[in-house]
């Protein structure tokens, strides 16, 4: 079993009139090569745009618009609008803006770079650690393959992660 990858996370919000786009938040993790390494290269960048559903007394339900997958690597880059949020809702629910523990999201995200296979993905947050090399860190878990690879496996793992939060987008 593999430690968890740690990830920071940083996130801004923006008031409903000043707010130029259709995002209220983007919360982005970062995935290092060695997940106790704060200072190890980027593997991955996982970034999820989020518009406001519904606020209630200490949470906020969040539509999650789009989702990009970026392999820093390869260079490679993929978008998916929509993802599938398995939530009873479809909505990710934030508790007092702790992003740290995302739902199951996953999906097919298509290749933004030109000659690479669509990215079949699955990224979920687990319960995240009380100290980490990152601060925050969260706690995925994630599954990468592009579909054409054979192995269903690929690029799968659970691991601690360098999350970044903008709540103003």
């Amino acid at each position: 079993m593999k430690i968890a990858r740690l990830a920071t996370v940083i996130c801004l919000t923006m008031a409903g009139a000043a707010k130029a786009s259709m995002v209220d938040a983007t919360a982005t993790y970062y995935i290092r090569v060695d997940p106790a390494d704060p200072q190890s290269t980027v593997a991955y960048t996982v970034t999820f745009e989020l518009l406001e559903f519904f606020r209630g007394q200490d949470y906020v339900d969040y539509d999650v618009t789009k989702a990009t997958i970026v392999d820093n690597t390869n260079v490679w880059s993929w978008v998916k609008s929509n993802p599938l949020v398995d939530t009873f809702n479809g909505k990710w629910r934030v508790y007092n803006d702790d992003f740290l523990q995302p739902p199951l999201i996953n999906g097919v995200a298509t290749a933004i770079t030109s000659g690479i296979d669509d990215l079949d993905f699955r990224v979920e947050g687990n319960t995240p650690p009380t100290s980490g090399p990152f601060n925050p860190t969260a706690a995925l878990d994630y599954r990468f393959r592009r579909l054409a690879e054979s192995d269903p496996d690929a690029e799968e793992d659970d691991e601690f992660v360098d999350p970044e939060i903008d709540l103003d987008p």
